[in-house]
């Protein structure tokens, strides 16, 4: 059994495990696309190891500091 079967996701979110959170990021529908997506991290060689996790929808928003005092 795996993940898409076992959580009962309809989206999910294939990236590798180190990193930024954008850079080799994809959305997936099924088992086979995420598959597919972590070969592709693979074969480029961003990471030896990735994370699949339930899409969170909403908003995104990112925030840089500038100064911390």
């Amino acid at each position: 059994m795996n993940s898409f079967d076992t959580h009962k996701l309809k989206d999910a979110i294939v990236k590798p495990a180190t990193g930024g959170s954008s850079i080799g990021t994809f959305r997936v529908k099924n088992k086979k696309e995420a598959i597919e997506k972590v070969n592709l991290i693979f074969s480029k060689r961003m990471d030896t190891r990735v994370v699949l996790e339930p899409f969170a929808k909403g908003k995104e928003f990112t925030v840089i500091v500038l100064e911390n005092f």
